[in-house]
């Protein structure tokens, strides 16, 4: 199969998100400090730990909302740069980046993660997983004497509808059934704030001590927008209730190279020609 970049990519984040049953908080605490070494080795050097405060809603038996706050820990783990991140708590590993180049890259330094975690926690092995997502991010910034719309396809985008400049798309969303999961995809019309550009979707903003950055790309630097759209795709696979899939190295990866699959299909057929020109569409071990 033919693999595609784009010379001047659009992408934002991208993010994979594993949740697990909950792994012994003294299990955690004895692995802590190896998992931090291997991570310091990986580049993620700075070090940041937080407690969460999480609300859970319950109904009772008399019909009532009964509301408890479970607390838990949060470990991050940022490079200098602030372009890669690992979140860790008992319940839950993810990986964000903004220094993103292409899948397998970016597969290969999460499967670094995840041997590391398994080889700090070893009992991790017990836990069953409850959830494995993808996410990316990417933002539509229109050149001079554009629209955002020009990078869109008719497919998602009518004709009349890039046309006119008057239309507005605000917000499109759609969620359907995969044969590996549920895709969520969003596409948002936003305004510059007093010509400050917002490139990440607002639930995943964090505070600056665990903040991500985002290198600005020289196509960004050039652009005009009076409108810009975020694209956010979120690929997740979920168990049913007869389902229990243990962690492994193995289970995880075959899970995020399936949810890559029809996450790459919906991203390169949002995408107009002009597009793909612009960005500079080519196939990954093209002599440039």
């Amino acid at each position: 199969m033919n693999k595609f970049i784009l010379e001047h990519s659009p992408l934002v984040m991208a993010l994979v998100d594993l949740r697990f049953t909950t792994i012994p908080k003294k299990k955690i605490e004895q692995g802590l400090e190896d998992f931090k070494s291997s991570l310091f080795d990986l580049g993620l050097s700075i070090f940041h730990e937080s407690e969460l405060n999480q609300v859970e809603a319950q109904p009772t038996t008399e019909g009532h909302l009964e509301f408890k706050t479970h607390k838990n820990q949060r470990f991050d783990f940022l490079s200098l740069q602030r372009n890669k991140s690992v979140i860790l708590t008992t319940e839950s590993l993810c990986f964000r980046t903004t220094d993103y180049k292409h899948f397998d890259e970016f597969k290969d330094f999460w499967t670094l993660i995840i041997e590391a975690f398994f080889n700090s926690f070893p009992q991790a092995k017990n836990a069953g997983m409850r959830r494995m997502g993808l996410r990316y991010t990417d933002v539509f910034l229109p050149q001079q004497d554009e629209q955002y719309t020009d990078y869109i396809s008719e497919e998602w985008i009518s004709h009349t509808h890039r046309a006119s400049q008057l239309s507005t798309l605000n917000t499109f969303r759609q969620q359907r059934q995969t044969d590996h999961g549920i895709i969520r995809v969003e596409l948002e019309e936003r305004l510059p704030d007093n010509g400050t550009i917002e490139l990440f979707p607002r639930d995943i903003q964090d505070p600056p001590p665990v903040s991500v950055s985002v290198n600005i790309k020289d196509i960004w630097k050039t652009a005009s927008p009076s409108k810009y759209a975020l694209l956010d795709v979120d690929h997740s696979w979920l168990p049913n209730e007869k389902e229990v899939m243990g962690l492994s190295i193995e289970t995880i990866n075959k899970s995020l190279q399936l949810l890559h699959g029809d996450s790459a299909d919906i991203f390169w057929g949002i995408l107009s020609a002009h597009a793909e020109k612009v960005w500079n569409k080519r196939e990954i071990g093209e002599v440039l």
